[in-house]
């Protein structure tokens, strides 16, 4: 589910969205040694001032207890440094080089993996790009809606000709 301010549920990100359901599968194939949560994009994370607060059990759990530096991974292995704020219990607009350079938008769902001290890889699921199962349900569906037509204009030609059945495939 994604959670925005004050661990309130933010009513304008669809819970069932693709990207939301495909990060939470993501998010059971990783191991259990590196803590990890979900962060929905909002307006405010991706563009604008470029705020980014994280979890604050997850800051308690695993951050400093001081500002730090913060080293983004992405998933080509390019890094990006950041600063973590502890009173913001988040990134600073320092983020906002990752965000612009991944192309984040509204509704995209990001994985932070912490792999290091100050360290995280950053999964990107994305709301508006399809998954290969995402293509191949589609490409089924239209294989399918296609044959499906091709089938009913065999069976009105046949009707047309007062045959009441359907002629083989040739």
């Amino acid at each position: 589910m994604c959670i925005g301010r004050k661990g309130q549920t933010d009513n304008s990100v669809d819970i069932s969205s693709s990207a939301q359901v495909r990060a939470e599968i993501f998010e059971t194939t990783l191991p259990a040694e590196f803590p990890h949560f979900l962060k929905c994009m909002l307006p405010s994370h991706v563009t604008g001032g470029f705020c980014l607060s994280f979890p604050k059990r997850f800051c308690v759990s695993h951050l400093p207890k001081h500002d730090a530096n913060i080293v983004l991974v992405d998933e080509d292995g390019d890094e990006f440094s950041t600063k973590y704020l502890i009173g913001k219990s988040g990134l600073s607009g320092g983020w906002r080089g990752f965000s612009i350079a991944h192309n984040l938008v509204e509704n995209d769902v990001l994985v932070f993996q912490l792999i290091e001290t100050c360290k995280f890889k950053v999964h990107i699921l994305r709301e508006n790009c399809l998954s290969p199962i995402d293509v191949a349900v589609v490409l089924m569906d239209f294989i399918v809606e296609a044959h499906n037509e091709d089938q009913n204009e065999k069976m009105n030609m046949c009707e047309a000709n007062e045959d009441k059945y359907l002629e083989p495939h040739e």
